[in-house]
């Protein structure tokens, strides 16, 4: 019986959640169409444009930060390596799988006849999610065969193209990152985490800092930094101090200096220009609800 290749696909979904970070074992390809929106990625929030093109494979923390005053409209394919290994496998077939395997993540913006192209490419794959037939299916499946391709052709303009697959100590880095991803409010020492991964922390410290050209403290810091920024996104009103707690700091004050020294704002000063932006966006929606 022919399967379908990917688990999900959602098509220019424009429902606004709240902030959903979240890591799952599939390949995910997200595509950012319009509306306004902040993407927790490799540790650190990104303003989305549109066009932008997300790649990953999902092992790490991930998840948008909406902001409700405007549409957010985005597309998803979710699908398994195993699900198309049977196709890859073909005699001169590519590895479609390698953009999601060199790296974590890839984030692409996409302009002009190429934009046009995937937007496409995504309209072709929603007119054949209809239909039951092995011809409807195999159509369905050529199609997200076709948006891999042109996902491996923009993975192929990059330096990294010519990597082989991740070697044992890079996915090794990957699983610390992942680890730290999920356990970032705990705390987290470089001997724990050697601990953890079966190594020393004098090898564990010189091969994160090769292949993420940052220390492990540093991007601790970073991701804690990031999920505080979230969750002044969640609830603007939460205090400094509940939100140094969440974030993993244990220390107010040093929450405070670490913020101010990687955003250049007190998380005060954060807090206050969210308030002051969610009150704008209020505002400008009461007013153009009267002009209607």
């Amino acid at each position: 019986m022919l399967m379908q290749e990917y688990d999900t696909f959602n098509y220019r979904l424009d429902s606004n959640l709240r902030p959903y970070i979240h890591s799952h074992t599939a390949n995910e390809i997200y595509y950012f169409h319009s509306g306004k929106c902040q993407y927790l990625l490799g540790g650190e929030l990104i303003d989305l444009q549109s066009g932008d093109l997300i790649v990953m494979n999902g092992i790490r923390e991930h998840g948008p930060i909406m902001d409700e005053s405007q549409r957010y409209i985005r597309s998803t394919i979710m699908f398994e390596r195993e699900a198309i290994r049977s196709y890859t496998l073909m005699p001169g077939m590519v590895d479609l799988c390698r953009p999601f395997q060199v790296l974590t993540s890839y984030r692409w913006t996409l302009e002009g006849v190429v934009q046009a192209e995937f937007e496409l490419l995504l309209r072709q794959l929603d007119e054949l999610r209809h239909g039951g037939t092995a011809v409807a299916r195999n159509r369905r499946n050529m199609k997200f065969y076709e948006i891999l391709l042109f996902i491996y052709t923009r993975f192929e303009e990059t330096a990294d193209a010519r990597r082989s697959a991740p070697s044992e100590s890079e996915q090794l880095v990957h699983r610390v990152l992942s680890y730290i991803d999920r356990q970032f409010a705990d705390d987290l020492s470089a001997e724990a985490i050697a601990a953890r991964m079966h190594v020393s922390k004098s090898y564990l410290m010189k091969l994160f800092k090769r292949y993420t050209n940052e220390t492990l403290f540093d991007y601790i810091m970073r991701r804690r930094i990031a999920e505080a920024k979230v969750h002044f996104h969640i609830d603007a009103s939460r205090s400094v101090t509940e939100v140094g707690h969440l974030s993993g700091f244990k220390d107010a004050s040093h929450f405070s200096r670490t913020f101010k020294k990687r955003t250049g704002l007190s998380p005060e000063q954060y807090r206050r220009l969210l308030q002051g932006a969610v009150s704008d966006s209020h505002a400008g929606g009461q007013t153009g609800h009267s002009q209607t």
